[in-house]
């Protein structure tokens, strides 16, 4: 887009984009956002893996939200399934804020690439997910669950909660 605004990432992400290129932009951005996409629609569709209600911004983030007024924010399937192992992870650190739409963590792959995760809430941010220093292809692995990016304290949470789309847990025996 030409007008690079939160509402239009937002407003992408509803129409079914497979993710939002902001400008300016350079070139290897772009070329990351392409090679994800290759390899995201060269994989089988995954099924529901959760046990409990996730918000998801598009097929590129996901929230659940926690027992005690924090939500857990992740990479969902298109960074999940699409990249090359990963090589490091730059999140926003504990104290900042993460806004809706906006950059909340780049990681960057073992082929050269960075991919930027679009924060599904807004908040402050109050921890990042300790077992990612150990492992961090536990977002490739298990992107619902264990391989989460950050939690936060929203704060305009029934404002945004209505730009995403909801997966409830699976009642499959």
């Amino acid at each position: 887009t030409g007008y690079a605004t939160i509402e239009n990432a937002l407003e992408s992400f509803q129409l079914g984009s497979f993710d939002f290129v902001p400008k300016p932009f350079d070139v290897e951005e772009l070329v990351s956002v392409v090679d994800r996409a290759l390899r995201f629609f060269g994989h089988p569709a995954p099924g529901p893996t959760t046990d409990t209600t996730q918000y998801f911004l598009g097929r590129h983030s996901w929230a659940r939200l926690d027992a005690d007024g924090s939500a857990t924010l992740g990479a969902a399937e298109t960074i999940a399934l699409a990249t090359a192992p990963i090589k490091s992870i730059d999140c926003t650190e504990p104290g900042g804020h993460s806004n809706q739409g906006e950059c909340l963590c780049r990681i960057s792959t073992q082929d050269g690439f960075v991919h930027r995760v679009w924060a599904p809430l807004s908040g402050q941010i109050i921890s990042h997910n300790p077992d990612l220093t150990a492992d961090f292809d536990l977002i490739r692995r298990q992107p619902l669950a264990a391989g989460w990016l950050a939690r936060v304290i929203p704060n305009r949470l029934e404002k945004e909660l209505v730009n995403l789309s909801r997966l409830e847990p699976s009642n499959d025996s």
